[in-house]
């Protein structure tokens, strides 16, 4: 019988259906109980059959998960007086026989499979016989899909046929969606829980990397008297309170706590069940605001198993929970709205234009052909769309549009709605990335008649952006990293077995490699931080009146030693006074950073010549000793130019001789780590200056830094 067979109903029935509706909407609330207080997935799925027997009478319930070697679907959990027949029977997810039924299909397919006549199906043949001892004559297959891939199934069965309507196929669907969030929840939790592990065993090998992490790191010594033996400097940033402020008070982190949230981190002592999992408490700032924070704590007992110190991190989370919640805020609103207000959708229309129009996230219409007809104005202005003349948005959209449109007609016919990650194009032809909701709209008349879409997105390319320059930041990290590590354990591991056929000159050749590659780690590590200072803002800010001549001079006297070994002449044409307004110490950090390049770079006998000079902007075309003075902004500038006659850099390295880590192919053979032009580009423009570049390969390279001149120097 069709899920959409229209049944008169006699008052009894009519009874009969609210009865079982009013226990299938309290199975979806005992499940969503359950998914909360899960804890694995073998507990969550007896929990779930269990409750789905005892509130919606059902002579079977059961969970099978598919082995993803040899595709057998093999029960996991189950309930229900029926239970025997799995014993009975053989299922698979593959495309055979034993894979055609409810089961296998919703797994393969990924999407719910309803059988409301078992034995009339040519499908489910191979489980008749045993469906008839246990007089099964309905079941509806619903696929448990976690991060886009159907593990397995939620499976019931109902004794009589024509059981699963609309109705009930669209509550047990939630109740799947809910164990699948489940599942995906835990595994969550699982990867998290396995990093923070990880973390907490190599706390001393990075206990300087602490130092500069942005979430609050702390140890809590509970034994023999309560206090702070550890906090890092973030919480300095998180609370307002220096980790001094915690080692002189030891109840500040108490102190600290929402007076409501106070109980729960007071059962911490006394419970170490708790200590085990993640909790989020409240937090006051030091100037009063309120702060969310996720705290992760690892119990530390002694030898008689007595607690005697927490260790911990705590998160900022307070964006996460405030957009939560206006998350759950807005899609409550939005759900809402469509499924009380469509058959008054002409009535409301003035009211929900306005509604629509006031939100802050970008909302647009579309008619089941994919024809744009609304775009209130936060869509206008993300999309560029004309809200007067919509037309044919998908038209000029990346990727697959009718695919989507198509998935989307679908996702309505089930009563679903569709969310995702999507790129789109602007009206103007730039690409962003948006996170996209999308809900069917219904005919006031025809609650099954789909007669369009809403879609709801935000602008997430920022996000995309950031994950995207983190993923790659670390994989260069990590490789540089690892290949001097590997040669100093080469080179030790050789001296140590090689020790006595070594003679005193091979030793110290040997050891000195060692040092060498050790100082090269020692600068990449040194470069790293730096780079991560700058990225999160922690580098300092004050700014001074400066003579930036002084500054030059100071850093040619430093390294006239280090020219001189390798006879290099070494000269300057600075004027006496070059007044800049920035911080000394970077500036210097960066002066410093050239010369030595230039003298790196310079085979021996080779000149270095420093200049300074006052430009005024705009300047006339570039030269070759003031690279990039003709795209200076008009005013007048502090130049200091590094030139030298070294080896050069060729012009198909120069565009990127400013990213993280690249190093010139032809200068692979001289120590570096590709960090130290970067940092110098970035600590010349945080001081409101320009760095630039220009060199011919085999005859030397000039590097230039301007910023902005003023009257008098200091």
């Amino acid at each position: 019988m069709s899920l959409r067979t229209r049944r008169r109903l006699t008052p009894r029935h009519t009874l009969q259906r609210l009865r079982h509706t009013s226990r299938l909407y309290a199975l979806l609330s005992h499940v969503g109980e359950a998914v909360f207080r899960a804890t694995g997935p073998e507990q969550l799925f007896e929990t779930v059959c269990r409750i789905a027997v005892e509130q919606g009478a059902f002579p079977l319930v059961w969970v099978g998960m598919a082995d993803p070697v040899t595709g057998e679907v093999r029960p996991v959990a189950a309930a229900g007086p029926a239970v025997a027949y799995l014993g009975e029977v053989r299922i698979t997810a593959r495309p055979e026989p034993e894979g055609q039924g409810p089961t296998g299909t919703a797994i393969r397919e990924a999407r719910p499979v309803i059988n409301n006549d078992f034995f009339a199906a040519p499908y489910t043949r191979p489980w008749h016989g045993a469906a008839r001892r246990f007089d099964l004559r309905a079941s509806a297959a619903f696929p448990l899909v976690v991060h886009g891939q159907a593990l397995g199934a939620l499976n019931l069965y109902a004794s009589r046929p024509g059981f699963f309507d609309v109705h009930e196929v669209a509550l047990l669907e939630r109740v799947a969606g809910a164990v699948a969030f489940a599942l995906e929840k835990l595994a969550d939790e699982e990867q998290r829980w396995l990093a923070e592990q990880a973390l907490r065993e190599s706390e001393a090998r990075y206990r300087r990397l602490t130092e500069h992490a942005t979430d609050l790191i702390y140890r809590i010594r509970l034994q023999p008297s309560s206090a702070f033996e550890y906090v890092n400097p973030a919480a300095t940033t998180l609370t307002g309170y220096t980790p001094e402020d915690h080692y002189a008070d030891s109840d500040l982190g108490l102190k600290l706590v929402h007076p409501d949230d106070l109980p729960l981190l007071l059962r911490l002592t006394h419970d170490r069940a708790l200590l085990a999992e993640p909790i989020e408490l409240r937090w006051i700032r030091r100037d009063g605001s309120l702060l969310w924070v996720e705290q992760r704590n690892v119990p530390i007992v002694d030898a008689a198993g007595n607690l005697v110190a927490i260790e911990g991190i705590a998160r900022d989370i307070t964006d996460r929970k405030l957009a939560e919640q206006a998350l759950r805020q807005e899609r409550a609103l939005l759900e809402a709205r469509v499924a009380e207000r469509t058959r008054e959708l002409q009535l409301e229309r003035d009211r929900t234009r306005a509604i629509l129009e006031s939100l802050g996230e970008a909302v647009m219409v579309f008619d089941t052909d994919g024809r744009l007809t609304y775009v209130n104005p936060a869509a206008a202005r993300l999309t560029g769309a004309n809200p007067e003349a919509p037309g044919y948005w998908w038209d000029y959209q990346p990727g697959e549009g009718e695919l989507l449109l198509a998935e989307l007609r679908a996702a309505a016919r089930n009563r679903r709605i569709w969310e995702g990650e999507l790129p789109f194009r602007r009206a103007d032809g730039a690409v962003y990335d948006a996170a996209v909701t999308v809900t069917p709209l219904f005919a006031p008349d025809d609650p099954e008649q789909v007669i369009g879409f809403v879609s709801v997105h935000r602008d997430i390319t920022a996000l995309k952006n950031a994950e995207r320059m983190k993923d790659q930041f670390v994989s260069n990290v990590s490789h540089e990293l690892r290949s001097p590590t590997s040669l100093i354990t080469l080179l030790a591991g050789n001296l140590e077995m090689l020790y006595h056929r070594l003679d005193d000159a091979r030793r110290l050749e040997v050891i000195g490699e060692i040092r060498k590659h050790a100082r090269h780690l020692s600068d990449l590590i040194g470069g790293v931080l730096e780079i991560s200072r700058i990225d999160s803002g922690r580098i300092a800010t004050d700014r001074q009146s400066l003579n930036m001549a002084d500054l030059v001079l100071q850093e040619l006297t430093h390294l006239e030693p280090v020219a001189r070994r390798k006879a290099l002449h070494l000269s300057a044409d600075v004027p006496e006074s070059l007044p800049v307004v920035g911080h000394a110490g970077q500036i210097q950090q960066v002066l410093r950073n050239l010369l030595t390049n230039a003298i790196k770079y310079t085979p021996d006998g080779g000149r270095i010549t420093v200049t300074g000079r006052a430009l005024m902007a705009p300047a006339p075309a570039d030269e070759p000793r003031w690279p990039g003075a003709a795209g200076l902004p008009e005013g007048l500038w502090a130049a200091v130019a590094v030139a030298d006659t070294g080896i050069g850099i060729g012009a198909e390295d120069l565009p990127h001789i400013f990213e993280r880590f690249y190093r010139v192919r032809s200068q692979s053979e001289i120590p570096g780590t590709g960090l130290g032009l970067p940092i110098a580009a970035e600590l010349v423009r945080r001081n409101g200056g320009i760095l630039d570049v220009s060199s011919t390969p085999g005859q030397g390279s000039t590097f230039a830094v301007y910023l902005p001149m003023t009257e008098v120097a200091s």
